[in-house]
């Protein structure tokens, strides 16, 4: 069998009962591999859909009466636990195939530490061959 290109979609819900499928083909050129193509696609994917509707990735608040004023805790995204924990786990990657098996695990918030390291991988390799 030989793949010779990908294509990768996503329905992402827009409001009740709208949806919205973004898909993308990628060609793959030799030497090229297909996980790491369908890893790019869905990274464009998702990329188009956020810059696309940035008020869905905004944080809400719950609205209260006028005499309360609510208390929100503002945390650095870099400060919380959370975070540390994925850029912990990006940081110790040492190869793309590492890196795809934490991609379905990972929150999209934190993807892009991901992508970050893949890319940083990706230079390494550029630079040294």
């Amino acid at each position: 069998m030989k793949i010779d290109r990908i294509s990768y979609q996503k329905v992402f819900p827009l409001g009740l009962y709208i949806n919205e499928r973004i898909g993308v083909e990628v060609q793959l050129d030799e030497g090229d591999s297909p996980e790491d193509a369908l890893l790019h696609a869905k990274d464009m994917v998702e990329g188009f859909h956020r810059e696309q509707n940035p008020h869905l990735y905004e944080k809400k608040t719950i609205d209260t009466p006028h005499s309360v004023e609510p208390f929100v805790a503002i945390e650095k995204p870099e400060e919380s636990p959370e975070f540390k924990r994925w850029d912990t786990i990006a940081a110790g990657c040492t190869s793309e195939k590492e890196l795809g098996k934490w991609v379905a695990k990972c929150p999209p918030e934190y993807q892009h530490l991901l992508e970050e390291r893949r890319l940083q991988i990706v230079n390494r390799k550029t630079v040294y061959q």
